[in-house]
């Protein structure tokens, strides 16, 4: 404790009576407030203009929102983690390539053996649950492999098809039908023509034969106008999908 925290707290013992039973009047005048309007150490944000931008660049990637609340982010960096990128970004400008590398790694392992096995996670239950205490291939019952919808035109939306088999294109196809279908058909009643972003490669190649194949299946299927933009290549790192979604 500070000796002019001592000091003040002295002189208002000595400012009350001995009838007096009420506590001593604030420097603010407020019952609720010890510092006077003003007072007290300015935001950083307000102190270093820029910093926010620089920051909000940084959880760009590494950050997911809230599906019951959309002012609420989460991220999974801890706060030295979060400072440490904060100052390289802010010192370099550019991009991490080890940073980039970690982000595709986390995606690459997305699929997940589907069985009772063991993670190292917390799990919500009313009961104990009883699984294998490693996760080999033959204990599985199958490999859950994901894939997003993400609309990012309107209101920020997302949609999930969880597989049980291998990404093909037909799998990114019938994703891509269940997502209008589910949701995105009534926010564009009237749409004639839809624009598709992809990588350059996987299952949705720019020069997969199959993939276009199954993409004028889709468009009759829809009965509406696809047109595709692919991401060149080694640069669908900046794909909002990436950021937002995964």
């Amino acid at each position: 404790m500070s000796r002019r925290t001592i000091y003040t707290g002295i002189r208002e013992l000595e400012a009350m009576g001995n009838d007096d039973h009420h506590p001593p009047q604030r420097p603010s005048g407020g019952a609720k407030r010890t510092r006077r309007s003003g007072g007290g150490r300015r935001q950083v944000t307000q102190r270093q203009p820029g910093l926010e931008e620089v920051v909000d660049e940084v959880l760009e990637a590494h950050s997911a929102g809230s599906p019951t609340d959309e002012a609420v982010r989460w991220t999974d960096l801890k706060p030295v983690q979060l400072a440490q990128r904060v100052l390289a970004r802010a010192g370099t400008g550019g991009v991490d390539p080890h940073e980039r590398d970690q982000q595709f790694r986390l995606i690459a392992t997305k699929k997940e053996r589907l069985g009772h096995l063991h993670r190292r996670r917390s799990c919500y239950s009313t009961d104990v649950q009883f699984v294998y205490d490693h996760d080999y291939r033959h204990l599985a019952t199958g490999v859950l492999v994901p894939h997003g919808v993400y609309d990012y035109h309107t209101d920020n939306a997302s949609f999930i098809t969880l597989g049980t088999s291998r990404k093909t294109s037909a799998f990114v196809c019938d994703t891509i039908a269940l997502a209008w279908q589910e949701g995105r058909a009534e926010h564009y009643p009237h749409v004639q023509e839809i624009l598709l972003t992809f990588d350059a490669g996987g299952a949705n190649a720019a020069r997969s034969l199959r993939f276009k194949e199954d993409l004028v299946a889709l468009s009759r299927r829809l009965g509406l106008r696809l047109r595709v933009a692919h991401y060149p290549p080694y640069t669908s790192k900046w794909h909002p999908i990436k950021h937002r979604l995964f």
